[in-house]
């Protein structure tokens, strides 16, 4: 664009850029630092007697809709931690998801119209189906301080909806921006109103699980519950998905139903997340036991001690040449067998199969 053309300004909510549309109907981005904006002025608190401009909200997207809920998170250029970082994501940031196949990792696009990947642990991600499609999450209250302008966006140039009164208390959905904070009324009315004349008391969000730890072993599976104090969306996310994977099952109110399936020998911690707070349950998969009970091995030594018991701190009670044959009572040991006659050690024998 030229020196001196003017535009329209769509969305004036970011710090540094503002979405603009041109004469000809172009749009896009650009940067505030070349716009002269015209009505920058601070915002004061209305009177009583102000009428709203406009009633009509915001038009809804079909795209799905994410927040942050961690700070200083990676943005980067592909799905996993070996991409290089192209940004960093802070808590509370609204962005639009646009590719949500991958299980662990999500593409998004910032306000700016930036793209890249971001871990899926740290988003709250809306489903944008069913019953709640559409709906607008709560994360705490704030009560104004004084009569104060609802407005349809972040910004003084945004249509006024309505007047909120001295002492209303809203919903906060979004209090991302340093400016504004995007609120919910007692009628479902929903817009954006300065935090000047706003007492915010937005309480934290907690994470509470069925249990912490769990040992098992491997081909093994159970569930667990996940708790969520608000109606934040959880996320789940395993750090080792090779030993131990994770699966969302179903929701019942605020708790969250998920199943554990134990793959291999291994630990893995499952990190349940749900607007910036963590909750995580320790899994501890042990190798599945072959079964032996019962078969017979082969003396593979070419002398082997019988023992009265597992270790060489017992006594010696008989021996066996190479070849013998010995039946199998107990193969839990590590490295000690119980057999026909006593105990032997594993290195000195071969199983038959």
């Amino acid at each position: 664009m030229s020196k001196g053309t003017t535009v329209t300004i769509l969305d004036n909510s970011d710090v540094n850029w503002a979405k603009v549309r041109t004469a000809d109907g172009t749009e896009g981005y650009c940067s505030k630092a070349y716009l002269d904006i015209a009505g920058s002025s601070a915002q004061e608190p209305s009177s009583p007697t102000q009428q709203p401009e406009q009633n009509e909200s915001a038009s809804n997207t079909t795209e799905l809709q994410a927040v942050l809920t961690g700070s200083d998170v990676n943005l980067r250029s592909g799905a996993g931690t070996g991409y290089s970082v192209i940004g960093s994501l802070y808590l509370g940031q609204r962005v639009t998801v646009i590719d949500n196949s991958d299980a662990n990792w999500a593409k998004i696009r910032t306000e700016s119209g930036q793209e890249g990947y971001c871990t899926k642990e740290f988003l709250q991600i809306s489903d944008g189906s069913g019953s709640n499609a559409g709906e607008e999450v709560s994360i705490g209250k704030a009560i104004t301080t004084d009569y104060l302008n609802l407005r349809s966006g972040a910004g003084l140039n945004h249509n006024v909806l309505t007047v909120l009164a001295k002492g209303a208390v809203v919903d906060v959905i979004d209090n991302s921006d340093g400016t504004w904070v995007k609120v919910k009324t007692n009628d479902g009315t929903v817009g954006y109103c300065s935090k000047d004349y706003l007492q915010m008391e937005v309480a934290p969000t907690t994470v509470s699980l069925s249990e912490t730890e769990r040992t098992v072993t491997a081909g093994e599976s159970f569930e667990f519950t996940a708790t969520i104090s608000d109606e934040s969306l959880p996320t789940a996310v395993s750090t080792n998905a090779g030993a131990v994977q994770v699966t969302y099952l179903r929701q019942e109110g605020n708790t969250h139903i998920y199943q554990i399936q134990a793959l291999q020998a291994g630990n893995a911690e499952i990190r349940i997340s749900a607007n910036g707070a963590c909750a995580s349950l320790q899994v501890t998969v042990d190798a599945a036991q072959q079964e032996t009970q019962g078969k017979q091995a082969t003396v593979n030594a070419d002398y082997l001690n019988i023992r009265s018991g597992k270790g060489t701190d017992t006594s010696i009670i008989g021996g066996l040449t190479q070849g013998s044959v010995v039946t199998i009572l107990d193969n839990s040991d590590a490295n000690w067998v119980k057999s026909e006659p006593r105990a032997v050690l594993k290195a000195t024998w071969q199983e038959n199969t």
